[in-house]
């Protein structure tokens, strides 16, 4: 699960890889059964990052039906999905 508790954790890492100069970062999400509002926060933060910093980000995998719907409502399937978000 991604959610309030745990997504400063994923915003470290995200962080740490950015700064460490990556042109490319894909953030697994098969094994994710949730994610919330404060977790797409995070995404969306580190791929306006990514973008910043002339790199990309997505989200990959076989998402579990709650985070797809939960992209699909947001409308943000395309934009951290893509392969080539940017």
């Amino acid at each position: 699960e991604v959610d309030y508790l745990t997504s400063p954790r994923l915003a470290d890492g995200l962080e740490a890889v950015l700064a460490g100069g990556a042109g490319w970062v894909e953030v697994e999400f098969t094994e994710v059964s949730f994610c919330d509002c404060a977790a797409l926060g995070v995404l969306i933060q580190a791929r306006q990052k990514a973008h910043a910093a002339g790199a990309r980000l997505r989200l990959r995998g076989s998402f579990q039906p709650s985070v797809s719907r939960l992209l699909a409502v947001m409308e943000l399937t395309s934009v951290l999905t893509a392969p080539n978000s940017r």
